[in-house]
């Protein structure tokens, strides 16, 4: 028997820079809230890919990625767009753009609306108030006083001093 070997002259070991066309990102234009995961997609050329944001500190994105899918989560936007209208939701535009490694680039305009689900905080809480002389644990008093406290998450710009609950101790009447 007779066998025929054959090799060629390793050509085939190069890489096409052009392997899956020009890079792409979707959406194309979209608006993602603050706090909420949202998915971008990056298809074309090959990974890696590098990702840049217009505003990392509202819309960070990672600076290189393998994968075609990478999950954001903006943060509450601190400047917004100018020349809203009075009722539309606050946003604020910002560019991501990505590059694959065969020098294409694309853009998405992604706009970042405030999320007023996520803004505001609220807390019930009983004061602390120190125990009389002698007294080593408070007793049940049928009526009690709550503090409900809601407070704004402050923006940059915002400067907000946590509400104190001031402490009375129930008056005795003789």
């Amino acid at each position: 028997t007779l066998g025929l070997l054959s090799s060629c002259g390793g050509g085939g070991a190069s890489v096409n820079p052009d392997f899956g066309g020009p890079v792409q990102i979707f959406p194309q234009e979209g608006t993602f809230f603050a706090g909420v995961p949202s998915t971008i997609t990056v298809s074309g050329s090959h990974s890696p890919y590098s990702l840049t944001s217009s505003d990392p500190a509202t819309l960070p994105v990672p600076a290189i990625t393998n994968d075609n899918k990478v999950v954001v989560v903006p943060n509450q936007p601190g400047v917004v767009d100018i020349g809203l209208q009075p009722n539309q939701v606050p946003i604020r535009t910002v560019n991501v753009s990505v590059r694959g490694p065969n020098a294409t680039s694309a853009t998405a305009t992604i706009h970042v609306a405030q999320n007023f689900l996520i803004s505001y905080s609220a807390s019930i809480v009983s004061p602390t108030c120190p125990l009389p002389t002698g007294v080593t644990r408070p007793r049940p008093v049928i009526a009690t006083r709550r503090f409900a406290s809601f407070m704004s998450v402050p923006s940059p710009q915002t400067r907000l001093a946590p509400s104190r609950p001031t402490c009375r101790l129930p008056s005795r009447s003789a």
